[in-house]
């Protein structure tokens, strides 16, 4: 009798973690900030298909390139803590070594946590991001026409 047939191959895995809520990073990328300025100081800007495992701007300029996860609630306050824990752990203790987190990642701990990604650099609210780069939901400009 012929063999039975075989179960189809299991889809191969599109990345190491299951996808989030909100698939990473959004159409058109998002900005890295200066995590010490307040205005908008891009260091970078995530693609997404490229960067959606990047944790760091390498030759940021700042004293670390680990990129710092920061949230904030809906109204845009600030939250570089949650339940009085560094997001990624306190950067002054670690050396700068912080827990490295992709935008994706960012972006699930801010909603498991009723938070979102922030539209701006936390400055001076904490955990010594002033010293890194910080990841943001703000859309990356779109690029100069010819």
């Amino acid at each position: 009798s012929p063999p039975p047939p075989s179960p189809p191959p299991p889809p191969p895995p599109t990345s190491s973690s299951p996808p989030t809520a909100g698939g990473g990073i959004p159409a058109g990328g998002v900005l890295v900030l200066d995590g010490g300025n307040q205005g908008v100081a891009p260091l970078a800007c995530l693609i997404p298909g490229v960067d959606d495992g990047k944790t760091t701007v390498p030759g940021s300029g700042k004293p670390s390139d680990i990129i710092a996860a920061q949230c904030c609630t809906v109204g845009g306050t600030c939250s570089r803590e949650v339940n009085g824990e560094c997001v990624a752990g306190h950067s002054k203790s670690l050396n700068g070594a912080i827990m490295p987190f992709t935008y994706a990642k960012n972006e699930e701990f801010c909603t498991a946590n009723g938070l979102e990604m922030c539209k701006q650099s936390c400055a001076g609210k904490g955990c010594f991001y002033n010293y890194h780069p910080v990841f943001t939901s703000l859309p990356c400009p779109a690029p100069e026409p010819c």
